[in-house]
């Protein structure tokens, strides 16, 4: 998939029901990011209500929009 982390925030969530426990998740920045980082801050596979999610985040917040590809992986 395809997403985006806005300007100036650092985080974003994806509901995704491919999702699994045992499954990890792939992130690739489509820009420079600088000195900051991009990783899954959390995921989770069985939540109370909805699709299974996770967070995507950077270790600080850019000034431009960071687009980003994210697989699910076995």
């Amino acid at each position: 998939g395809e997403a985006m982390i806005v300007a100036g925030k650092t985080e974003t969530t994806i509901y995704n029901h491919n999702l699994t426990d045992n499954k990890k998740i792939n992130l690739v920045p489509q820009e420079e990011i600088g000195n900051s980082v991009l990783y899954v801050k959390s995921k989770n596979t069985n939540p109370d209500d909805g699709a299974p999610y996770f967070v995507v985040s950077l270790s600080q917040p850019l000034s431009q929009d960071l687009a980003f590809k994210w697989w699910i992986i076995e």
